[in-house]
């Protein structure tokens, strides 16, 4: 709602969402479909400033996983496990 506050937790839990494309992308784009994420913290936010940074990356068969560590200004406070599937460029715009 307007006005109200997002809590620490709501704010990982929205960046979150953003470490499937980063965990994806290659040299020639993004050609998977986040289909879950998983976040685990060792502590909540400290600062409403967070990043991710990827870590890993592993693709078979039209599924991969990436893995990214989440940080606050303070430093890592936990991982976000990714999974997707493969979503090639359509023919026509290759």
């Amino acid at each position: 709602m307007e006005g109200e506050e997002v809590s620490p937790f709501t704010l990982a839990a929205l960046a979150a969402d953003f470490a499937s494309p980063l965990s994806n992308v290659g040299t020639e784009g993004l050609h998977y479909i986040n289909a879950d994420y998983t976040l685990t913290l060792s502590r909540l936010p400290r600062s409403p400033e967070l990043g991710l940074e990827t870590i890993g990356h592993l693709g078979n068969e039209g599924v991969a996983l990436g893995q990214c560590v989440m940080h606050d200004a303070q430093g890592p406070i936990g991982y976000v496990t990714v999974t997707a599937v493969a979503n090639p460029p359509s023919r026509a715009l290759r």
